[in-house]
């Protein structure tokens, strides 16, 4: 029982391993995130039938073709994107352990980091979830972004939601080697 305190404790006082553990877990939650917001906000600007003084106008076909497939604004998502080939049945079940994971993270955090530790399953968890955030993303490119822009290589392109993700992850692990390259290729925006 003392060394089961000790050794939660040791993890908590060595900086480098506190700092590492509070690193990955936070990057997870953003990533994780940044997918419910992509999943739930590509599809409400889809319907946004314009904008007036406070907000956009959301058009009424969103209540009856996303809203009405379930009370949760995610999860009617979700079932949209299927209903639409976005994304399958086992994408849906992909997000679901994700979401579990971010969950068990953002709750039990504390517990977490002194005794349990990272969770084993977060790199693969990790890989999911910016497998989904980046399949989605691209569908919206291919199926509507270049309707508007059609000469542009969709294999060329990397959707800002992605972008943002991969600055993130370069400087939250101390990596800047590709952040002036991200820089320039934004400045020429």
């Amino acid at each position: 029982m003392k060394h089961d305190i000790y050794k939660s404790w040791e993890k908590i006082l060595d900086p480098k391993i506190l700092q590492e553990s509070l690193m990955l877990v936070s990057m997870f939650v953003v990533v994780y995130e940044m997918l419910e917001d992509v999943i739930v906000r590509r599809i409400k600007i889809f319907y946004t039938d314009g904008f007036d003084e406070k907000d956009e106008i959301i058009s009424p076909r969103y209540q009856s073709e996303v809203k009405s497939l379930n009370r949760s604004p995610v999860y009617a998502s979700i079932a949209w994107l299927v209903n639409n080939e976005v994304i399958d049945d086992a994408d849906r079940a992909t997000f679901e352990v994700v979401k579990l994971l971010r969950n068990k993270i953002v709750h039990e955090l504390p517990m977490l980091i002194m005794t349990d530790g990272i969770p084993p399953e977060l790199d693969q968890r990790f890989s999911e979830a910016i497998y989904l955030l980046e399949k989605i993303e691209q569908w919206w490119w291919v199926n509507f972004e270049m309707e508007v822009n059609p000469e542009v290589d969709s294999a060329d392109v990397t959707p800002g939601s992605v972008w943002m993700l991969k600055i993130l992850l370069e400087v939250a692990g101390g990596k800047t080697e590709h952040y002036d390259e991200f820089k320039k290729v934004f400045t020429k925006c």
